[in-house]
C-alpha cells in the first residue's frame, strides 16, 4: 500500500508541474498539445490503475 501511495503522489507531482507548465504557456496564448493532454491522462489513469477509458 505504501508503494501504491508513492506512486500515486509521485504521478500527481508531476501532473502538477505540467498544469504548471500550461498555466504559463498560457500567458503568452499557447495551448498544450494534444499529445501531452493524452499523455497526462495516461499517467493518471495508471496511477489510479486503469486502462485507457472513456469516462
Amino acid at each position: 500500500m505504501r508503494a501504491e501511495n508513492e506512486t500515486l503522489k509521485a504521478t500527481l507531482r508531476m501532473q502538477l508541474a505540467y498544469v504548471r507548465h500550461w498555466q504559463e504557456d498560457a500567458r503568452y496564448n499557447l495551448k498544450p498539445t494534444m499529445d501531452s493532454l493524452k499523455d497526462s491522462e495516461e499517467a493518471i489513469l495508471k496511477a489510479l490503475g486503469r486502462k485507457n477509458e472513456d469516462n
